[in-house]
């Protein structure tokens, strides 16, 4: 089959170009043929040191960006700054159709695979005119991420409709989690969505790769039991209860110690926090660490923790999960929307009913106070995370989907 792959986020170091490149990789690896728009470039490196610079009116005048205007004019009128994103979206749906014609008659897709993107509709207005199906993928909804933002009811008809138009164009939708399905049987039949949850390189995130005890040794942290985070400090992921939770592990065992890598919103006050608390000799931050990286750092973690508040719209399938479990790290987690569809709890970790400090503690040292299950746990994890959510299991699912597709388009004109 020859594939059509969109994203815009290709070559932006987050996790929709882990996924995008892993799903190019996993494609290509089960025998398909795939070209991507754009094309994968290499990601650019990101530094967070923090530089002295002299803020003059010429460091303002660089930092001046169109979208800082439209972030402002967000505060004051959503509407209206969705205006000027619409009008922006259609100019860069038409230099994007062009690209993407040219594309598609040198590469003759059998099929066209995208990941959804606001005020953009150069993909099925391609596919429309070309007579190739389309795929959405879908990883969020403004519908339903705008629920967990201070601007919840902020949400304009022209950005509804914008977001569900090229949906409702689509042959078919796949999606990362069942609370975004739902959200999406809404307006669209739900026969014609589908959930296929995210994955990882089992191969990248291989445990067996790193001597954990010299990393722990590096880090500082020889003789301890890493509990861990990757992530960003958003409201929702609740990392000050990580905090609380090594506040009063400490007091019983003070061999734990909390990695917690990434940044976000709330970084400065979690690393305020932890020095209010005197934590600093428990806790070790780390502020941004390359995907590419990653693996080595998490080869530390003996436990992982996702401290999620219990919430509605909770519609996340965190990369993070995955890239644990194939790390042989159990994970102890709320038990939450995906999550508990991909954690077989006291098999490859622990689901956490009631997400309080206590019930995490009181889970916690159910696995590292019984000789041995730290390791099993480990190992099941691992094993799931091969068998069941690699991303050439997430390929293999989508190929699967397109495959019915166009089975079912040549029946239709036969």
């Amino acid at each position: 089959m020859k594939v059509l792959y969109i994203s815009s986020r290709l070559n932006v170091p987050d996790g929709s170009s882990v996924h995008g490149r892993a799903f190019f990789n996993s494609v290509q690896k089960i025998g398909h043929e795939i070209v991507t728009y754009p094309e994968i470039t290499p990601l650019p490196l990101v530094y967070t040191e923090k530089q002295v610079v002299n803020k003059n009116i010429i460091y303002f005048l660089r930092k001046f960006r169109p979208r800082t205007i439209i972030f402002w004019v967000r505060q004051i009128n959503f509407r209206i700054a969705d205006s000027i994103d619409f009008i922006s979206g259609l100019f860069v749906s038409v230099k994007d159709f062009f690209k993407l014609r040219t594309i598609i008659k040198n590469f003759d897709p059998d099929i066209i695979v995208y990941r959804k993107y606001l005020f953009n509709f150069a993909v099925v207005w391609a596919s429309r005119m070309y007579n190739v199906p389309c795929v959405a993928e879908v990883n969020s909804l403004k519908l339903v991420e705008s629920k967990l933002r201070k601007n919840k009811k902020k949400l304009s008809t022209l950005s509804r409709w914008s977001e569900t138009y090229p949906l409702l164009k689509s042959d078919h939708v796949f999606c990362v989690s069942s609370a975004i399905k739902r959200s999406l049987d809404t307006f669209l039949d739900p026969k014609k969505v589908s959930v296929i949850p995210n994955g990882v390189d089992a191969d990248v995130f291989d445990r067996n790769r790193y001597n954990s005890e010299n990393i722990k040794k590096s880090l500082g942290l020889q003789d301890k039991t890493v509990l861990g985070y990757a992530g960003s400090y958003q409201a929702w992921h609740d990392v000050q209860k990580s905090v609380d939770l090594i506040s009063m592990i400490k007091d019983s065992d003070p061999s734990f110690h909390l990695l917690l890598i990434g940044n976000g919103q709330d970084y400065e006050k979690i690393a305020r926090h932890i020095e209010e608390q005197d934590l600093a000799s428990y806790v070790t931050q780390i502020d941004y660490v390359p995907h590419t990286e990653m693996p080595k750092y998490l080869a530390a973690f003996d436990i992982a923790i996702m401290t999620y508040p219990i919430f509605d719209g909770f519609y996340f399938s965190p990369l993070k999960m995955y890239e644990y479990m194939a790390m042989a790290i159990p994970v102890v987690s709320t038990d939450i929307g995906q999550i508990r569809d991909a954690i077989d709890d006291g098999n490859t970790g622990l689901l956490v009913k009631q997400p309080t400090v206590v019930e995490f503690m009181n889970a916690i040292f159910s696995i590292t106070k019984v000789k041995g299950r730290l390791d099993e746990m480990g190992g099941n994890a691992r094993r799931a995370a091969i068998e069941k959510h690699s991303w050439v299991v997430n390929a293999s699912q989508v190929m699967d989907l397109c495959s019915m597709i166009l089975n079912s388009r040549d029946r239709s004109e036969n």
